[in-house]
């Protein structure tokens, strides 16, 4: 029998009042158990008792040639002929088992209503069938009826007993994170399991808990005890170990985290090592004197445990540049450039700092070049490299580099982005918006190159109710970009809407102080609105942050021809 979906409140309200007389009945003791996931044809022997021999001697042999066809067909993942299978079978045999399995098989398709009225069905024969129990809570989960998940997670738990597995944990604790979020309840009752081949799993979760309700002294109770224990030792993973030192950082105990990381450097790959290291950089505070030193004493260390690894070399690169120490930071860049074996990432984020932060253009180039042979046929190596000579005004060569990276890659968006922002700089505007609207072709929700695009055409008055919409589109996937934020304020000062244009790039200039052209933008708008004194000084404060801006100098070019 199959129920309508608009069946299934009455059906919850019957499944109230079953649960209402099972929570007051005794449970059945259950001597086997089955699990959710045991494939049809072995469930249904199982639990009628049948071995090899007996399956011989069963009248109805093609109710046995359709169990065995809906296990294969399980087995390759082709559940709509299982049900078909499993659909027949029940005209032989309305057993809990079968019923059970289509259940599930409507399950894994998605198809959660029909899931249920099968599910229950199967719990009507039998409230203590473990797998219909399972399911029934599975699938109320994805209703999200919450309370009656729980009900059945809590009757799993009380008959898998010495039997429950870490899918049935894991059940219960998806259901009481939706029921508290605070966490406590699934603490509750992760203390309250009591079952030693589980004891690693299940401590291992609470100080995922207790780390998520910032007790750090918990969390490192627990994990304490891990490393104390040598099997607990040999099982430990990167993922455990991320709330261990997190905890340790927080706590400031640096030299204790130091030493742990030491102690576990030869444990694990050095992509979990590199992780490891990770979860330091991310801490790092530049106002604690003391924590700075450790940095550097703990970038060192990492010079000993992983010599001459230029993995490890650029994360002591990114704790020297996040504290400021602009020597070691360059040191690094070229001790990192200088080596062959380096990633193309890699090489790509600390020719970055040496060219964007520690400002070296030429030098950086120049190291960037000579890798050319080994990442002749990437893409995103010449993408880099234009953008490396585009931001170094050598607009041939960053050309060039562009055509070879699209040359390699038909759909590399970001490189005829690149071209549209090399012609707006060349002011070749229709080749300029030739390649802007070829990338957004190919990729049309980049919010870099729409507002690059947008301001290209705000700049030259064209077109402005399109700029808008690209804009507007940009802002919605990044609402706080302070680029954005700028380039929609210049709009609104091109329509003479000067009070939002002064909103937006005000808002652009708290989040970031540190680019002239918003500063020039807000100065023109107190000047269209007669603020004379406020015009002059955000000018002034433009042309102190960047004198040799573009828009500043035309600018003031512009001013002299006016005098």
């Amino acid at each position: 029998m199959k129920f309508c979906k608009n069946c299934i409140v009455l059906i919850l309200t019957s499944l109230l009042l079953i649960l209402l007389f099972t929570t007051c009945s005794t449970e059945k003791k259950v001597t086997d158990y089955f699990s959710f996931k045991t494939n049809t044809y072995e469930l249904y022997t199982k639990v009628n008792n049948l071995d090899s021999n007996t399956v011989k001697y069963i009248k109805n042999k093609y109710l046995i040639d359709l169990l065995i066809s809906a296990k294969e067909n399980e087995k390759l993942e082709n559940y709509h002929e299982a049900i078909i299978d499993l659909l027949e079978a029940l005209r032989y045999d309305t057993s809990k088992v079968i019923l059970f399995a289509i259940a599930r098989n409507f399950y894994n398709i998605e198809k959660y209503n029909l899931a249920f009225d099968y599910a229950f069905q199967s719990f009507l024969l039998d409230t203590n069938f473990i797998p219909t129990i399972d399911l029934l809570a599975r699938i109320l989960c994805i209703k999200r009826k919450f309370d009656l998940a729980e009900f059945f997670a809590k009757k799993l738990l009380t008959l898998c007993g010495e039997n429950l597995s870490q899918d049935e944990i894991d059940l219960n604790l998806v259901i009481l994170e939706e029921l508290d979020t605070t966490y406590a309840k699934c603490i509750d009752f992760l203390k309250s399991i009591n079952i030693p081949k589980l004891d690693f799993d299940v401590k291992f979760r609470l100080a995922y808990y207790y780390y998520q309700r910032n007790d750090t002294s918990e969390v490192l109770n627990l994990l304490e005890n891990f490393l104390d224990n040598p099997v607990y030792f040999q099982k430990l993973e990167y993922s455990h170990l991320q709330y261990y030192f997190a905890a340790l950082l927080n706590l400031g105990e640096y030299e204790k985290a130091k030493n742990r990381l030491r102690q576990f450097s030869k444990k694990f790959s050095t992509s979990d090592a590199l992780s490891l290291v990770d979860i330091f950089i991310q801490r790092i505070d530049t106002t604690n004197k003391t924590y700075i030193e450790f940095v550097q004493d703990f970038a060192n260390m990492l010079d000993t445990l992983y010599p001459n690894n230029y993995q490890f070399e650029f994360k002591q690169l990114e704790i020297f540049f996040k504290i400021n120490d602009t020597a070691n930071t360059y040191k690094l860049c070229k001790k990192i450039l200088c080596k062959e074996n380096i990633d193309l990432e890699t090489l790509i984020e600390t020719t970055l700092i040496l060219f964007s932060e520690l400002n070296k253009k030429n030098e950086a180039i120049k190291y960037y070049q000579t890798f050319k042979l080994i990442f002749s046929e990437e893409p995103n190596y010449y993408f880099y490299l234009g953008f490396f000579y585009l931001n170094n005004k050598q607009y041939n060569l960053a050309e060039e580099a562009y055509i070879r990276a699209i040359s390699l890659d038909s759909e590399d968006y970001q490189s005829y982005a690149g071209l549209g922002y090399l012609y707006a700089e060349l002011e070749d505007w229709a080749k300029s918006d030739t390649f802007y609207l070829k990338s957004l072709e190919i990729y049309p929700d980049n919010p870099n190159v729409l507002n690059n695009f947008a301001y290209s055409l705000i700049q030259r008055d064209t077109n402005l109710s399109y700029a808008s919409l690209l804009v507007e589109r940009a802002l919605e996937m990044q609402p706080d970009d302070p680029n954005i934020l700028d380039t929609y304020g210049w709009y609104f000062y091109k329509v003479r809407n000067f009070q939002k244009a002064k909103e937006l790039i005000q808002k652009s200039i708290d989040i970031d102080s540190t680019r002239a052209e918003p500063f020039l933008h807000l100065s023109l708008i107190f000047k269209a609105l007669g603020e004379e004194s406020n015009y002059r000084s955000f000018l002034e404060k433009a042309i102190s942050i960047d004198p040799n801006n573009k828009e500043v100098l035309e600018y003031l070019k512009e001013m002299e021809k006016t005098k």
